[in-house]
């Protein structure tokens, strides 16, 4: 998945999502750490709709300066998803089911992607962050802006091109999943903070549909897997 990027940089890939998290240098939290990321992770699934904003931040290999934005997630599982990028970086992605469509205001730009064989999951950008991961270690006590959280070094899946991952999680015995980082294989790194979540919400369908605008370049993209 894509977020906003600068002309002349990168895009991050699949996992275009981050924010600017205050941390501190923590101390072990306890408990088993496959067990606590099994819980979190299944509660996060277990949601059939989903509405969060968020705040991300991302830092591109080769330029000093990250890129702040902030926007609206909206997720209706099994195969749908919305993710929308506030002014100035105003960016949509949309998956309607069938395709997924990101349309770069700046740019004048739509790239369309068709979903791969495991459709579910590719609607599930966190989900299909965690497929395969494992705790690299116990968690750790931190907070995440004004609140307490557990921090959870994950080792990514096999097959996901991302060499590092973590976690941002209420402590126990809430499960709900806070904020997380991801740095992919080219060195790209981002984080993303949840604020504002809320889980079994009617969604209206309109957040799941796109028409590219009229003019607008269409770029067709492989697959999503």
């Amino acid at each position: 998945m894509s977020g906003p990027a600068r002309k002349g940089r990168p895009r991050t890939g699949r996992l275009a999502v981050g924010i600017g998290l205050f941390l501190l240098a923590g101390t072990s939290a306890g408990g088993d750490p496959a067990e606590r990321l099994g819980e979190v992770r299944e509660a996060w699934r277990s949601h059939e709709t989903i509405r969060a904003h968020f705040d991300q931040t991302q830092w591109f290999a080769g330029f000093e300066e990250p890129l702040l934005s902030s926007g609206v997630l909206r997720i209706q599982r099994p195969r749908r998803f919305e993710l929308r990028f506030d002014p100035p970086h105003e960016q949509r992605q949309v998956c309607d089911g069938t395709w997924v469509w990101t349309y770069d205001v700046a740019q004048e730009q739509v790239f369309r992607a068709p979903l791969g064989p495991d459709a579910a999951r590719s609607a599930d950008l966190l989900d299909w962050a965690l497929e395969g991961a494992l705790p690299a270690g116990a968690a750790e006590a931190d907070s995440l802006a004004d609140r307490p959280a557990h921090r959870l070094d994950l080792v990514p899946g096999e097959n996901l091109p991302l060499s590092s991952l973590r976690l941002w999680i209420a402590p126990p015995p809430e499960t709900e999943i806070l904020g997380f980082e991801a740095v992919d294989t080219e060195g790209n790194r981002t984080r993303m903070r949840f604020r504002e979540v809320r889980t079994g919400v009617a969604i209206d369908s309109s957040a799941f549909r796109f028409t590219p605008p009229p003019g607008v370049e269409v770029i067709e993209l492989g697959s999503v897997d």
